[in-house]
């Protein structure tokens, strides 16, 4: 899971999903490990990625 295409920096992650993007990718599903104790990862996602991948 270290080499996914959702894990790096916000914008690591953000160059990855255009790349895919333009090879097709048309929605992607995500998973947060952590998420039963530590929420952060969700909200860095919701706050940086997921409104850069929407313009």
């Amino acid at each position: 899971m270290r080499r996914g295409p959702a894990v790096g920096t916000p914008e690591q992650i953000i160059e990855t999903f255009r790349g895919l993007a333009e090879l097709g990718l048309a929605y992607a599903i995500t998973n947060f490990f952590e998420a039963a104790y530590d929420r952060s990862g969700i909200d860095l996602f919701t706050s940086q990625v997921v409104p850069a991948l929407r313009a």
